[in-house]
């Protein structure tokens, strides 16, 4: 619920045209959503593609789905490879230690030639069973946004993760203290992560 919780309430308020679901099925919270999308899929791993349908476009994406390797649970989640005029951005929903190994493993397999990104968005909101060294060393984000509620139950982001992150050279950000973050990006391959709080 910490991801979709709020996607009913959304789906009434904004039109959206296509609704990507996870790998695994959870008839309970999804009963409500087909029909309010025509375009649902569920996530599966994809060759780079176009984000937009102008094929010029330098937005391009792709989905890579764990739950094709046999992960479950949090190791599942659908994680998306954006490539924004030239910049990388990972979005590893909440896949951990495990997951992470997976991704590095799987390197060749897709036919990337690195998961080095400019932006990543934590994973598992920066849990202490997320964000390994070996997966930091390789992803080398110049940036680290954390998805995570001010004074959380749980203790995201685990402060031993965002002592990594500064240790690998990483600027974080965490919506629980600095709000919305938006990351803007400009043809020439320039981009800025702005918080909403300093």
């Amino acid at each position: 619920m910490d991801h979709s919780g709020g996607l009913e309430t959304l789906l009434q308020q904004q039109t959206v045209q296509r609704l990507l679901l996870p790998s695994e099925r959870n008839l309970k919270r999804e009963q409500n959503l087909g029909s309010k999308v025509a375009n649902t899929s569920r996530c599966a791993s994809t060759a780079w593609q176009n984000l937009w349908q102008d094929s010029s476009s330098q937005l391009l994406w792709r989905q890579i789905a764990l739950a094709e390797q046999g992960l479950q649970g949090n190791n599942a989640s659908c994680v998306i490879l954006l490539h924004v005029f030239g910049r990388q951005v990972l979005i590893t929903g909440d896949i951990e230690a495990k997951g992470e190994g997976k991704l590095l493993e799987m390197i060749d397999k897709l036919d990337l030639t690195s998961l080095a990104s400019e932006v990543l968005i934590a994973p598992h909101h920066g849990s202490k069973t997320s964000s390994t060294e070996a997966f930091l060393a390789h992803v080398r984000p110049a940036y680290v946004l954390v998805s995570a509620g001010k004074n959380n139950p749980y203790g995201h982001p685990h402060k031993n993760k965002t002592k990594a992150y500064w240790e690998q050279g990483s600027q974080w950000y965490n919506t629980g203290r600095h709000g919305q973050i938006k990351m803007v990006f400009n043809p020439t391959g320039e981009y800025q992560v702005l918080p909403f709080s300093p």
